[in-house]
């Protein structure tokens, strides 16, 4: 089965700092993942997204909180949602 050539997230970086023609862009990189609990694992389908994601979307969690731009920047912890 073909897959689809995805940029990468310098590329997509570079395109939402320079954009002029968005008001928000994201990137979303699906993948499979081993979620492990009480000794057992299960794969799970999840999604890496860039901290704009729910921006784009206007979602907002019912509780908690959406992951930020801030979010993406070096150093920064993993946020899951």
């Amino acid at each position: 089965m073909p897959r689809e050539l995805a940029p990468g997230f310098p590329d997509f970086y570079e395109w939402q700092r320079t954009s002029r023609s968005f008001s928000s862009l994201s990137m979303v990189n699906q993948r499979m993942v081993n979620l492990a609990s009480g000794g057992t694992v299960k794969r799970i389908g999840s999604a890496f997204v860039t901290g704009s994601f729910f921006e784009t979307l206007g979602a907002k969690p019912k509780i908690g909180r959406a992951i930020t731009q801030q979010d993406d920047q070096p150093g920064r912890g993993n946020v899951a949602v």
